[in-house]
């Protein structure tokens, strides 16, 4: 026999959350990158003509993209339905299109919002199929679909800081194990004065072993249980947090969404979630 609505809540109200960090994040990823007039001299720099037909429709694109990302995500936060959950995917497309024109015009520039895009295509999906499956919106199927789109996106934060932990084994083992010199001269030269008071006292190398033994239990942990993802939850959210404080790197929509997905307790999230429970009409 299925779980009851009330049951079910916790759920819905920790996808709600997660929605909407997603649909802010998507936002500010498209307005927050290159404007399409710097790509374009960029592209003037390495030698692109003013008038190249690829120049101007990458600049043409660039604001199509801007102008539209917001109105998607509005209607997939706030609407309900298959239309708001295409308008879900449409936003990841235009997110990726945007990422995928300033990789292209700018040299060496890289993109680190996949994950981003992954967690916002399963929310997507998910929403979509619960939308043209069974009228009732706490049948069994869309509750199963709803609690596999939450364990999938779950498993997908904490996958983006394991893998960042065996990226640090295999490409920088005796700048973060062996003498923990990286993150100590990333603090000399690019930290704050917390950070670079880390630096001269040596302490990040103490710190350097515990944060990338952390990033390599994430996935594992996740899978453990409700323990587990507090445990991975509250570590990552305070390595974000002393990132911040010690070289003013923030990646704000991640350390949101470990803290919606693993973190926060359901009597909070349940909280937060009644605060916004205009969005999409819910009561």
């Amino acid at each position: 026999m299925g779980r009851s609505l009330d049951e079910n809540r916790p759920i819905e109200d920790r996808l709600l959350l997660t929605k909407l960090t997603c649909g802010a994040a998507l936002i500010r990823v498209v307005w927050d990158s290159p404007n399409p007039k710097f790509v374009s001299d960029v592209a003037e720099a390495v030698g692109e003509s003013r008038d190249s037909p690829t120049r101007l429709t990458t600049a043409w694109q660039l604001y199509a993209m801007r102008a539209a990302i917001a109105p998607c995500v509005v209607y997939w936060c706030a609407g309900k339905g298959k239309w708001a959950a295409v308008s879900g995917l449409m936003s990841v497309a235009v997110s990726a299109r945007t990422m995928a024109l300033v990789r292209g015009s700018i040299p060496g520039r890289l993109s680190t919002r996949r994950h981003l895009h992954e967690v916002s295509s399963v929310i997507a999906v998910s929403d979509f199929l619960i939308a043209v499956g069974p009228s009732q919106e706490a049948s069994a199927l869309a509750q199963r679909t709803r609690g596999r789109a939450l364990s999938g996106a779950q498993l997908m934060v904490a996958a983006v800081y394991t893998q960042a932990g065996i990226a640090k084994l295999k490409n920088g083992w005796s700048g973060w194990i062996s003498q923990g010199s990286s993150p100590r001269n990333a603090l000399a030269m690019s930290g704050t004065a917390f950070g670079r008071l880390l630096s001269k006292e040596d302490l990040s190398a103490a710190i350097a072993r515990p944060v990338v033994l952390l990033e390599l239990l994430s996935l594992p942990l996740v899978l453990v249980g409700d323990t587990g993802r507090r445990i991975v939850g509250l570590s990552n959210v305070s390595i974000h947090i002393g990132s911040n404080y010690a070289m003013r790197i923030s990646y704000w929509h991640l350390a949101w969404l470990t803290s919606v997905l693993l973190l926060l307790p359901d009597c909070l999230v349940k909280r937060l979630a009644s605060a916004l429970s205009w969005i999409g009409g819910r009561h």
